[in-house]
């Protein structure tokens, strides 16, 4: 169920987060994060597993939204990306 939380996207735009955070590092946590959910939507053989495994990310991703401090440097290099993600699983879900 944890699957998508265990990538390094997450490392980065937890709050609590201690990684050494920059604009390359997380756009490419990012691209790793979309090429796997995008992958397992090619491969995965128990449909209802994924969406699940969607469901439970999608409301990860959001609890760390409503918990971003607004204003933060963090939460303007993290938001666009927690935004874009959120739309692909919506995407995903909704397909």
């Amino acid at each position: 169920m944890r699957r998508y939380l265990e990538l390094s996207f997450f490392a980065f735009i937890s709050p609590n987060s201690k990684a050494n955070l920059s604009p390359q590092k997380l756009h490419t946590a990012y691209e790793e994060f979309v090429e796997v959910i995008f992958g397992d939507s090619e491969t995965e053989c128990n449909i209802t597993c994924y969406y699940n495994r969607l469901i439970y990310t999608r409301v990860e991703l959001e609890s760390i939204q409503a918990n971003l401090q607004i204003g933060s440097k963090k939460n303007a290099l993290i938001g666009p990306y927690l935004s874009k993600a959120v739309a692909i699983i919506d995407a995903q879900l909704n397909y």
